[in-house]
């Protein structure tokens, strides 16, 4: 009884070392834009680091104000001062949705990149993950 135990643990622990990185790639944000003056109309993600090597990202939400109406759009850029669009920008048009924004410049597995979130008309907020 006391060898199975051991066991129990031993894998519970192995899966637990092994099994957090594969999910260490993704990072949450949570955007707040607007057009008016007192608002950014742009907002980034903390730096997230690529663990593959897929040619796009991964943008998952549930929680947003998005609707069709508004001119939202999510992109990849580089990592803290570097503002280069490393992504298409795809047009978010739902509450809820995920998105595979596809890279147009070279990436590399081990860098980090940022998520942006843009709108160009409406107040728009709107939480999620992402991995670039």
């Amino acid at each position: 009884m006391i060898k199975k135990i051991k066991i129990l643990f031993a894998t519970l622990l192995l899966s637990v070392l092994f099994g957090v990185p594969v999910l260490a790639g993704y990072v949450s944000f949570n955007f707040s834009v607007d057009l008016s003056d007192d608002m950014p109309d742009v907002e980034y993600s903390s730096n997230a680091t690529k663990t593959n090597n897929n040619n796009y990202a991964t943008v998952d939400y549930s929680n947003s104000n998005i609707t069709s109406s508004d001119d939202f759009y999510f992109y990849v850029v580089g990592q803290y001062y570097d503002y280069e669009e490393y992504s298409e920008r795809v047009f978010a048009n739902a509450a809820q949705g995920t998105y595979y924004p596809k890279y147009i410049r070279s990436v590399s597995r081990g860098n980090n990149y940022r998520l942006a979130g843009q709108t160009y008309a409406y107040y728009v907020h709107v939480e999620g993950e992402w991995e670039p």
